[in-house]
């Protein structure tokens, strides 16, 4: 019993480390590193392109903008998109909003001490450009990836906060000195075009190497396992091993001792790997075996 208890304490060891993989804050956490974020990058955004009052209020400002339209987002995603869905919920999707804003405000700082360097505002509305196709990049692969919804709904989930953060772009420019010109706003379009074309490349690809070596699509199985690991969710799992699976009758073996014409211990040893992990598949069989045989020999 002891043996039992120590394994047990070892697979929940193992279990609660594979587990810290996919923790994140907690929404409220996250919600208040989005609000350092944005101020802090707006802040080093526009400081060293407009070194006045005025312009640390415009870096504020242009963060505060970012945070209302980050939370206003995620609510709208949640609310209309993602609500059913098992593992994008709101705390995933405004953790996966930091981080498209970090990735986006590290191209607009180095924008703007560049261009303050180089008294070039228009290099700034370009990094502010390339950071929204990075943040869209981002978004756009891990929605793809990771949520079951349909491609519509992750579409619109991917594109609706780096747009609506786009429209600072537009008003901000007589404060910093650069002019939009009409290569710029095609480029928003373009981009858009232009990453949705390589992450349908970059899933159909993937999904393309599980048709191949096992008939069912790689992205699907990745989402059953995250379902899972996360959520504690097996039957996507197990629908999918229910099709990669064959009916077959295999072999049991046991060995018995007994003593005073009683059975004192059993071994089992069955012609099939207990597996994969958790509560999927036959991984609880050992323990089925254990208690079947303790009801029989009791």
């Amino acid at each position: 019993m002891a043996s039992d208890r120590s394994l047990e304490g070892y697979a929940g060891k193992a279990v609660g480390r594979y587990s810290s993989l996919f923790t994140l804050p907690s929404h409220a956490k996250v919600v208040l590193l989005l609000l350092m974020v944005c101020l802090s990058g707006g802040f080093l955004a526009v400081l060293p392109l407009k070194q006045s009052p005025f312009g640390v209020a415009a870096g504020l400002l242009l963060g505060a903008a970012f945070l209302f339209i980050t939370l206003s987002a995620d609510l709208a995603v949640h609310y209309s998109c993602m609500r059913v869905d098992p593992i994008m919920n709101l705390r995933r999707s405004s953790a996966l909003s930091l981080f498209s804003c970090l990735v986006w405000f590290a191209f607009l700082s180095f924008g703007g001490i560049a261009g303050g360097l180089l008294g070039s505002p228009n290099l700034w509305a370009r990094l502010f450009l390339l950071g929204f196709c990075a943040a869209l990049t981002l978004r756009l692969l891990v929605y793809s990836t990771v949520s079951s919804a349909g491609w519509g709904k992750v579409f619109f989930s991917s594109i609706v906060q780096p747009t609506l953060c786009a429209i600072p772009l537009f008003f901000i420019g007589p404060t910093l000195g650069y002019e939009l010109n009409l290569r710029l706003l095609l480029f928003l379009p373009l981009s858009i075009l232009l990453v949705v074309l390589v992450n349908s490349l970059f899933v159909a690809s993937v999904n393309h190497v599980g048709e191949k070596n096992l008939g069912v699509a790689s992205l699907p199985l990745f989402r059953a396992f995250l379902a899972n690991w996360m959520e504690g969710l097996n039957e996507p799992l197990e629908t999918l091993f229910e099709r990669l699976g064959l009916e077959r009758s295999i072999k049991v073996s046991l060995l018995a001792f007994r003593s005073s014409g009683r059975v004192k211990a059993v071994i089992v040893v069955p012609a099939v790997h207990p597996g994969p992990f958790r509560n999927v598949g036959s991984s609880p069989l050992p323990h089925m075996i254990q208690a079947a045989l303790e009801d029989k020999l009791r």
